[in-house]
C-alpha cells in the first residue's frame, strides 16, 4: 500500500508543496530596509505573493491525499504561475518608488565599484591627502519603456519590452529573493506533478488541451498589457505637442489624469518638468513642480547649493514625490564632493580683462599667497553627506563618501559606523559588491588600528582581501 500511495507524482506533487510552503515564508523582494520609511514602501506591498504561495501550497497538500479534478487544477496552477511571472510588471506598475530605490541602488552599487577600482591606488596609499571624490548622478526616469522614434518597432528594439516594460531588469533581480523563486519552482513542479496522475496514454492530449485552453488568454493578457504601454506612449507623445502648442492647461489635466493610469510617470524628470513648466505658464502655478524645475537649472549650471534649496521646497510641500528625494540627496552629496576638494591652497591670480598681452602671471601677485590650505573641508563635507543620509536614508554613494571623509578627519570610529552600515546595505543585494565591502572591512581596521587592537586589526585586514572571511565572527581581543 505504500509503495502504491507514493507513486511519482504524489512525490512529485509532495516536492512542490514543500517548495511552495518556503515561498510562502521566504522573501519575494528583499530592498534594504533603511530607507522604506523615508520612500513611504510598505514592506508587506512586497510580499503580497506570499499569500498566493500559501494558498498553492495548501492546494498541493489535498492532492497528495485526495484525487481531485486534475484538469482544473493544472488551470489554477497554470494562472498562478502567469500571476507569479507578472509580479516583476505589478512592482514596475503599481510600485514605482520601489522600482526607483532599486533602480538607485544597483546604479550607486555599479559607479562606487568602479570609483574604487580606478582610485584604488589613491585610496591605499594617498587617502590623507589627495582623494577625490566622484560626483553622483540620480536616476533620471522609471517610466523605461519610453518610445522614442519609430525604430521602437523593429523586432531587433522589441527585447525592450521585456526589460522596461515587464520589469525583466537587472534592477529587478539585483533584489529578487528566494520566495519569487522558490514559489515559481513549485508551481511548475505541480504541474508536472498533475500530468503524472493522467493515465500514461492520457498525458500528451492532456498537456495539448491544456495549452490549446491556456494560449488564447495568456496571448489576450500579454496582447492587452502591451496595448496598454503603447497608449501610455501616445499620451505621453500628445502632452508633448500640446505643450508645443501652448495648451498648458490640457497638459496640466492629462498630466494629473496619467499619473493615475501609469504611475511610473511620476518617476519621470522630463515628465515632472513639463507638467512644471506647464502650471507656471498657465499662471496658477503648482510651486512644488515649480520649485523642482528651478532646481533642474541650477543643477545643469553646476550651482548645487541652490539646487537642494529648491528641492528642499519642493520636497516640503510635496512629501510623496520620491524623484525629487532623490534629487535633493544626489544635490547634497555633490556639495559635498566640492566642498571635499581641496580648491582653496594658494593659486595664481587670474589674468585681468583689461591688460594687454602678454602678461605675466606672478604668484606672489595673488591675494591667496600667504593663506594656507583650509584643514576643515573634511568637516564641511562631511555635514554634507550627512544631510543627504536624512533624505535618503542608507543612501550608498553618501554612505562611501562619509566613510572616506571621516577617516581624512581623522575619525576612524565614525569611519567604522559608516562601514557597518555598507556592510549592512550589501546583505540585501543578490550579488555582494567585492570591491566596496573590501573597502568597508579597510576602515574597519584602521579604526580598531587606531584604538591599539591589533590582532582584530589583523582579523578585519583580512576581511578586506579574503570575502572567504566575510561571515566569520571577529573574537574578541582579551
Amino acid at each position: 500500500m505504500n509503495r502504491q500511495f507514493w507513486r511519482r507524482d504524489r512525490l512529485v506533487i509532495a516536492l512542490a508543496c514543500l517548495f511552495l510552503l518556503r515561498g510562502s515564508i521566504s522573501s519575494w523582494y528583499r530592498l534594504p530596509q533603511i530607507p522604506l520609511a523615508a520612500f513611504s514602501i510598505q514592506s508587506m506591498s512586497l510580499e503580497v505573493g506570499r499569500i498566493l504561495a500559501l494558498g498553492s501550497a495548501i492546494a498541493c497538500f489535498f492532492l497528495i491525499f485526495k484525487s481531485l479534478n486534475l484538469h482544473r487544477f493544472r488551470l489554477g496552477f497554470y494562472a498562478g504561475l502567469v500571476i507569479v511571472l507578472l509580479f516583476p510588471f505589478w512592482i514596475n506598475l503599481t510600485l514605482p518608488n520601489v522600482s526607483l530605490l532599486a533602480a538607485t541602488y544597483a546604479d550607486q552599487d555599479y559607479r562606487v565599484s568602479r570609483y574604487v577600482e580606478e582610485k584604488i591606488p589613491e585610496i591605499q596609499s594617498q587617502w590623507k591627502q589627495n582623494i577625490l571624490l566622484a560626483r553622483s548622478v540620480p536616476i533620471r526616469s522609471v517610466f523605461g519603456l519610453k518610445i522614442e522614434d519609430s525604430r521602437f518597432f523593429q523586432m531587433s528594439s522589441w527585447d525592450k519590452v521585456w526589460l522596461e516594460g515587464f520589469g525583466y531588469h537587472n534592477a529587478f533581480f539585483t533584489f529578487i529573493g528566494k520566495g519569487w523563486s522558490v514559489t515559481s519552482g513549485g508551481l511548475v513542479l505541480a504541474i508536472i506533478g498533475l500530468y503524472l496522475a493522467e493515465e500514461p496514454n492520457q498525458r500528451t492530449p492532456a498537456f495539448l488541451q491544456d495549452w490549446w485552453r491556456i494560449l488564447p488568454g495568456v496571448s489576450l493578457i500579454l496582447a492587452t498589457l502591451l496595448f496598454y504601454l503603447l497608449s501610455i506612449n501616445l499620451l505621453n507623445h500628445r502632452l508633448d505637442t500640446l505643450f508645443a502648442q501652448g495648451a498648458y492647461r490640457p497638459v496640466i489635466e492629462l498630466s494629473r489624469n496619467l499619473t493615475q493610469w501609469y504611475p511610473p510617470v511620476q518617476g519621470d524628470e522630463a515628465f515632472l518638468k513639463r507638467w512644471g513648466e506647464a502650471s507656471y505658464y498657465s499662471g496658477e502655478p503648482d510651486t512644488s513642480l515649480v520649485a523642482f524645475v528651478k532646481g533642474l537649472e541650477r543643477d545643469r549650471l553646476g550651482d548645487f547649493a541652490q539646487s537642494a534649496a529648491y528641492y528642499q521646497q519642493a520636497l516640503n510641500l510635496n512629501p510623496q514625490q520620491f524623484l525629487i528625494r532623490e534629487y535633493l540627496a544626489t544635490a547634497l552629496i555633490n556639495q559635498g564632493v566640492d566642498y571635499f576638494k581641496d580648491s582653496d591652497r594658494p593659486q595664481l591670480p587670474k589674468r585681468p580683462t583689461t591688460s594687454s598681452f602678454p602678461y605675466k602671471s606672478d604668484f606672489l601677485d595673488s591675494p591667496q599667497a600667504v593663506e594656507q590650505p583650509n584643514i576643515t573641508r573634511p568637516a564641511g563635507a562631511i555635514q554634507h553627506f550627512e544631510e543627504a543620509l536624512s533624505v535618503f536614508p542608507g543612501h550608498l554613494e553618501a554612505l562611501y563618501d562619509l566613510m572616506l571623509a571621516r577617516a581624512v578627519n581623522g575619525e576612524f570610529s565614525a569611519s567604522a559606523d559608516a562601514a557597518q552600515q555598507i556592510i549592512q546595505l550589501q546583505k540585501s543585494f543578490q550579488q555582494p559588491n567585492a570591491a566596496l565591502l573590501g573597502q568597508a572591512y579597510l576602515h574597519l581596521t584602521w579604526a580598531d588600528y587606531h584604538q591599539g587592537d591589533f590582532n582584530r586589526a589583523w582579523q578585519r585586514y583580512r576581511q578586506s582581501t579574503d570575502p572567504k572571511t566575510w561571515k566569520q565572527p571577529i573574537e574578541e581581543s582579551p
